[in-house]
């Protein structure tokens, strides 16, 4: 059983350029004019697109904002708080990132309200099909079994050429 959730935003009922993808990614953030490692603050992304991204995050950040936040696939990336509603925090890059990445992140992230033993099942699926697929794969031929094919075919060319002639 596969659990999986992609929900796709209009942009007319968004009025963004473009669509936002529900995730979620803990990953961490700092702001821009304090650089320093241990001044980063944990973040859980929300929703990401291309241009734009929603948070959770503890991190004081109001309007204006600029940030450094670590996105998977992609690394540090800036980008500034537009709104802020308690942790939430509505925030757009400075640079687009590739649509690549925003993929990649759909896909590394868990399905809403799954469980981690659905995930362990569904490594045990792949991998007891990955073992019958190799248990039926035929194995290698020995030397014999290959010099009896070589035969083989030898006689059929021979007995082609002597039809043909």
């Amino acid at each position: 059983m596969i659990v999986a959730r992609i929900r796709a935003r209009s942009q007319e009922a968004e009025r963004r350029w473009k669509v936002r993808r529900d995730v979620s990614i803990a990953t961490s953030a700092r702001q821009t004019s304090n650089l320093r490692a241990e001044d980063g603050y944990s973040a859980l992304i929300r929703n990401l697109s291309e241009n734009g991204m929603l948070i959770e995050t503890h991190a004081p950040l109001g309007p204006r904002d600029a940030f450094e936040i670590a996105l998977p696939d992609h690394g540090e990336c800036v980008a500034e708080v537009v709104w802020v509603k308690g942790e939430l925090k509505g925030c757009r890059f400075f640079t687009p990132i590739p649509q690549a990445v925003v993929s990649a992140a759909v896909l590394r992230s868990p399905a809403e309200g799954a469980a981690q033993d659905i995930y362990d099942e569904l490594r045990h699926v792949r991998m007891a099909l990955d073992h019958e697929e190799q248990r039926h794969m035929p194995s290698a031929l020995s030397i014999p079994g290959l010099v009896l094919l070589l035969v083989f075919e030898v006689l059929v060319v021979a007995m082609l050429i002597a039809g043909s002639a």
